[in-house]
């Protein structure tokens, strides 16, 4: 089929070139009944804007904010960003460009210290992973109060619609009764289990407690287990971290199963190896590599893969559909939850393929 120029769309509607122009790219002004019979022509020929050159002409790039957790020592975020690059890379030609910003989600009102660049008026939308609850809330309300639209990734506040765009990653509730789910029918009895919260800020993190929500709720309806809940922040002491493991297996001989909510469960596995206990079944998030080598080295280990680089992607061309396209999305894109054992691994291999060889820009 030819390629259908505005020509073509002016003799359909029989008006003037300079008419179906002024339509197109919202120009001057055109009479009501005009303008219809130009977009019924429009939908008559299927006619598909040739987006670059809308932009050439225009002479103007579109630019976007991009608020990221830092990601040179976190490969979740790593992989996030590079899905997010990806994006500006296949949109950068028809005129969308963007800034990645980073924050320490570690540190209380790092994020607020972004606000005088976010909302300079360079940036028409915003895509953030609000990480930290109480500053990304004082963050999307000045995006309100800016009439700065934004798409949220990997974590989703719940908020009144204004210029939010929707939200774009894992549903974290359903993820949490997966995992609940996966340590029912591997334990195979009822027996105790634990959610392990590695992060220092759990309460001020919303997508981990939507997780432990989802894994109490399945074991609400699911009876007979017994649910606690540890918060385990000194990882990187291995001592540390060992003794708090094995007080926590010693204080209950009917401990069967532990549930990581980050993707940091390659840590546990270390300790359960050393402590010789095979035994305990373990669920985590993410195929990052150090979890993958932990899949290769203990039995029993079960991994949640959130999709870090397509959230990135797909929250950048949410943005593109919105400005460039001019379509307004505001609703919840979930991500598949995959889950990833020993026996499948090598079939998202691409995945790694595609995250570890794309370039990041520092």
């Amino acid at each position: 089929m030819s390629k259908i120029r505005i020509k073509d769309i002016a003799l359909e509607a029989g008006v003037s070139v300079g008419t179906v122009d002024r339509v197109l790219h919202n120009r001057g002004r055109v009479a009501k009944d005009v303008e219809e019979k130009v977009k019924e022509a429009i939908r008559l020929l299927n006619y598909q804007p040739n987006l670059a050159a809308r932009s050439l002409a225009r002479n103007r790039n579109h630019k976007i904010a991009v608020v990221l957790p830092p990601h040179k020592e976190d490969e979740f975020w790593r992989a996030q960003r590079k899905g997010v690059l990806r994006a500006l890379r296949n949109t950068k030609d028809v005129g969308l460009s963007g800034d990645i910003f980073t924050f320490d989600d570690r540190k209380q009102g790092d994020l607020l210290k972004l606000s005088g660049q976010l909302f300079s008026g360079d940036y028409e939308a915003l895509v953030i992973a609000p990480t930290t609850t109480e500053d990304a809330v004082l963050i999307l309300d000045q995006c309100d109060k800016h009439s700065l639209p934004y798409v949220q990734i990997n974590s989703n506040i719940e908020r009144e619609k204004s210029q939010s765009l929707g939200y774009v990653g894992q549903d974290s509730f359903q993820s949490g009764r997966l995992a609940a789910k996966l340590l029912d029918l591997s334990t195979q009895n009822k027996s105790t289990v634990a959610v392990l919260h590695m992060e220092s800020d759990v309460k001020n993190s919303s997508h981990m407690i939507a997780k432990e929500m989802g894994f109490l709720d399945y074991f609400d309806q699911n009876k007979g287990y017994q649910v606690i809940t540890r918060r385990i922040v000194e990882i990187e002491d291995e001592k540390k971290l060992s003794d708090q493991i094995e007080y926590l297996l010693a204080s209950d001989d009917s401990m069967k199963g532990f549930f990581v909510t980050t993707s940091r469960a390659h840590y546990i596995v270390e300790v359960l190896i050393k402590l010789g206990r095979s035994d305990i079944v373990l669920v985590g998030f993410d195929l990052i590599q150090k979890n993958i080598d932990a899949l290769k080295s203990y039995k029993n280990i079960f991994l949640i893969n959130q999709n870090p680089a397509l959230q990135g992607f797909y929250g950048v061309m949410r943005l593109f559909d919105y400005i460039l396209q001019n379509k307004r999305v505001d609703d919840k894109k979930y991500l598949p939850l995959d889950v990833i054992t020993l026996e499948n691994v090598s079939n998202y291999s691409h995945i790694q393929d595609r995250d570890n060889n794309d370039e990041v820009y520092l």
